[in-house]
């Protein structure tokens, strides 16, 4: 890992015969450098709920529509990052951090109306799994991309997904139970 937090320095033992095997080699000789955003090693959940969370959550207060989203292999530690250990409250992944988060700041803007929805969706292997209705199948949900006003569309672009469950929740304890349902649903 690199000091700059931005990178990965992956260096492949060279063998000595490494031409004759015909071995491709980066531009550095058998360094490679790959740049990041952000290069989490070794960190707590807090500094991964701050670099990664923080400000997805500050714009859905403003008004704009946020995705959390992870990616990788099996074993990976994607479930951790978002849900988090069982040994400890401070092991709490991302999103019992956001929801604590967003609770607080709902009850801080009295003065401004929000409706908060859950929904729980799992990709695997190619097919979309709504976590808090598993009597919907695959088949059932759909991805869609809504055109912004460049490409002649409405105001809001981006992607929505359809034929998931959606749920109105009024409290942490509320959205937190959600998150335990769809865990067990997984």
């Amino acid at each position: 890992f690199a000091q700059d937090k931005k990178s990965i320095v992956i260096t492949v033992p060279q063998k000595q015969d490494a031409a004759k095997q015909n071995v491709a080699l980066g531009p550095g000789g058998n360094q490679y450098q790959f740049k990041f955003d952000s290069v989490l090693h070794e960190v707590s959940q807090e500094d991964v709920y701050e670099a990664a969370a923080s400000d997805v959550l500050q714009s859905l207060l403003e008004g704009y529509n946020g995705t959390i989203m992870c990616y990788g292999q099996t074993g990976a530690g994607k479930t951790f990052t978002m849900s988090g250990g069982r040994q400890s409250f401070k092991q709490r992944g991302l999103i019992p951090r956001v929801l604590t988060q967003l609770f607080q700041e709902v009850k801080a803007q009295s003065d401004t109306e929000f409706k908060v929805t859950v929904t729980f969706l799992e990709i695997y292997n190619d097919q979309l799994f709504d976590l808090l209705d598993i009597t919907t199948q695959p088949h059932e949900i759909s991805v869609h991309e809504r055109a912004g006003p460049a490409q002649g569309g409405g105001a809001g672009s981006g992607v929505s997904v359809s034929g998931l469950r959606s749920v109105v929740v009024g409290s942490e304890a509320e959205a937190l139970q959600l998150l335990f349902e769809g865990e067990t649903n997984r």
